[in-house]
């Protein structure tokens, strides 16, 4: 106690819960989630201007640390207040759940299951609503409030159907391409242009140019993003922005298919919006709705699925469809490195083939097929022949353990085939070392080219 009688806040804290296990559990809901959180909330703060982030990003983390927050003063002051706050912090963690697929990450659920909990926790211990007399104006924010709980809980639960059952319209924000610790100034630097199979290892985190990164370091310097769900047709935006900024690279190491074959209905919805021309405007605010919201998104995605009759199946006219689609896109990127002076090494594909169907491993050598042909129809591309590599490290294929591909360390098992798990990355990193060397010797033999 303090000298003029009045107790400090932690002593404050500890009478207030003492007695009370029921508001000490929910305050301790509260402090873990709004902790966790803080961090999230950094990254998207760091990612204004860099990246196109949905409006709703900003309702997932900063809802849940704000609800908790809210919750926790309500709680401890014993308003019923806390109930609503309890109930603003399932919506968000509801929207937070659709970044992540639910069978790859059961534990994701923990927290909003933890919020309802505490929500009838709450309901069955705070003191008994004081009935108030009706008004017009309390009527009309009760019913703005409700609106807005529908139009957030339907866009939540919207995400998770995209996320869990209809990935292939997913629209992620285009990915922020950083600088690594190890970048230094003035050296060769190479941009890896793909989609989840480049850019990310989830055991440790340690995607192929990662590794070349820390084995390059002062030699070297390496782009690169931590992102999926990315079709050709996107790639080709990501590619043209990444060329056209600093640091400029040199070089693009591109490792890209799969995502338009697995996604290819989606892909073709996406395209359809993208056909818009930016001329009309009302039609581009009908762009910029549907790629924000999840739910107008879903709705027309269901729509158009059943206008076009498509079926869950790719027959070969898709196939081709598919694949004309990727080769155009990828011609374009080579093609605009090559008017930039920026050089182009083309990797092919490897996917887990006992885990994929016939239809994609046809595509998948569709596509190797293409990006063994770029050498000689592009002067500034080089091939990195990656598939038959791995097969010959791997001829009776994947192991029981799923190397050289993805785990799953949650579920057991193989996780995604198209992913390459840690050995299948420094597979690749080990083939490429060697060639981008060659290229960095030979460019500093070649002044125009520096």
């Amino acid at each position: 106690m303090r000298p003029d009688g009045r107790t400090g806040p932690v002593a404050a804290l500890v009478r207030s819960v003492r007695g009370r296990p029921a508001v000490a559990a929910v305050l301790a809901l509260c402090t873990w989630r709004f902790v966790v959180s803080l961090p999230e909330i950094l990254s998207h703060v760091n990612r204004l201007g860099k990246a196109n982030l949905p409006l709703l990003y900003w309702l997932e983390s900063p809802g849940v640390a704000i609800a908790s927050l809210g919750c926790a003063v309500a709680g401890l002051r014993g308003r019923r207040s806390a109930l609503a706050w309890a109930g603003w912090a399932i919506l968000a963690e509801l929207l937070l759940m659709t970044r992540t697929r639910v069978a790859e990450n059961p534990w994701a659920v923990v927290p909003l299951v933890a919020w309802v909990v505490a929500f009838f926790v709450l309901l069955r211990t705070l003191p008994p609503r004081i009935p108030r007399p009706e008004s017009r104006r309390r009527d009309l924010l009760i019913g703005l409030q409700a609106t807005l709980v529908l139009f957030v809980g339907l866009e939540a639960l919207a995400g998770l159907a995209i996320r869990n059952a209809y990935q292939q319209i997913l629209n992620p924000p285009d990915p922020v391409v950083q600088p690594t610790p190890e970048f230094i100034a003035g050296l060769p630097t190479l941009a890896t242009i793909g989609s989840s199979p480049a850019m990310i290892e989830r055991l440790s985190d340690r995607p192929f140019s990662r590794l070349l990164a820390e084995r390059y370091q002062g030699r070297l310097n390496f782009l690169f993003y931590r992102g999926g769900g990315l079709s050709s047709y996107r790639l080709v935006t990501i590619a043209q922005d990444i060329m056209d900024s600093e640091p400029r690279p040199d070089a693009l190491i591109l490792y890209a298919g799969h995502q338009d074959f697995n996604a290819s209905r989606g892909s073709a919805f996406l395209r359809d919006l993208d056909l818009v021309g930016p001329g009309e405007r009302s039609l581009s605010a009908l762009q910029w709705v549907i790629r924000q919201s999840s739910l107008v998104r879903l709705s027309l995605y269901l729509l158009w699925e059943r206008r076009h009759e498509h079926k869950a199946g790719c027959d070969p006219a898709c196939q081709d469809k598919v694949f004309r689609h990727y080769r155009e896109n990828m011609d374009r990127i080579v093609t605009a490195a090559g008017e930039r002076g920026i050089h182009v090494f083309a990797v092919t594909l490897q996917a887990n083939r006992a885990a994929i169907g016939r239809e994609s491993a046809a595509h998948m050598a569709r596509v190797n097929e293409y990006i063994r042909a770029l050498p000689a129809r592009f002067g500034h591309a080089t091939l990195v022949d990656f598939e038959p590599v791995l097969d010959a490290r791997y001829p009776e294929g994947a192991r029981p353990d799923c190397e050289p591909f993805e785990p799953n360390p949650v579920t057991g098992g193989c996780g995604d085939p198209y992913h390459l798990g840690p050995r299948g990355h420094e597979v690749l990193a080990d083939l490429l070392g060697p060639v981008l060397e060659e290229w960095a010797e030979a460019r500093k033999a070649t002044p125009a080219a520096r």
